[in-house]
């Protein structure tokens, strides 16, 4: 097994056992607590539109939208690290047909990991802080995968070299 094959497949693991360990940590510490309020913060909404305070049904409704934004994002940690982890084992299995040298195929397996890493490391920080960093840091490892998947496509459809 060449390095860089090996190292795309251990790595990988490690995201999916990355992104698997979220979803546990979250399922059971983090998810139903946030459900909850949820569902309060919308109840609050419509029991304080309905006796006509606006503006207190505005606050219940931007907290509902605050916590609906964090929910999606730390669901989407678990599915796209895992995700991307998979894809980076299977990318992994069939890598020694990906017809590069092998030193330009150990760079585009580190920058497939690091992409995979940055994406939802970017997107769970989020949740702590919504602004142009944690944003940036979201569409660049998003930008760093795609770029490494079209290379990677590149490679497979390449013609072997002859010996």
């Amino acid at each position: 097994m060449s390095q860089a094959k090996g190292m795309l497949i251990v790595w990988s693991l490690v995201l999916v056992i990355l992104g698997m360990s979220w979803g546990l940590i979250y399922a059971v510490f983090i998810e139903h607590p946030r459900l909850n309020q949820m569902g309060a913060a919308i109840t609050a909404a419509y029991v304080e539109g309905a006796k006509d305070s606006l503006e207190t049904g505005k606050a219940s409704l931007s907290s509902f939208a605050h916590l609906r934004h964090s929910y999606v994002r730390e669901v989407d940690v678990h599915s796209h690290w895992t995700a991307l982890g998979f894809i980076g084992l299977l990318i992994g299995i069939v890598f020694h047909q990906v017809h590069f040298s092998e030193e330009t195929k150990l760079k585009l397996a580190w920058v497939y990991l690091l992409g995979s890493f940055l994406f939802p490391l970017g997107v769970i920080l989020q949740t702590a802080h919504q602004g142009v960093l944690t944003q940036g840091l979201a569409a660049l490892g998003a930008v760093i995968t795609t770029i490494a998947l079209a290379l990677l496509a590149v490679g497979f459809l390449r013609k072997e070299k002859a010996a």
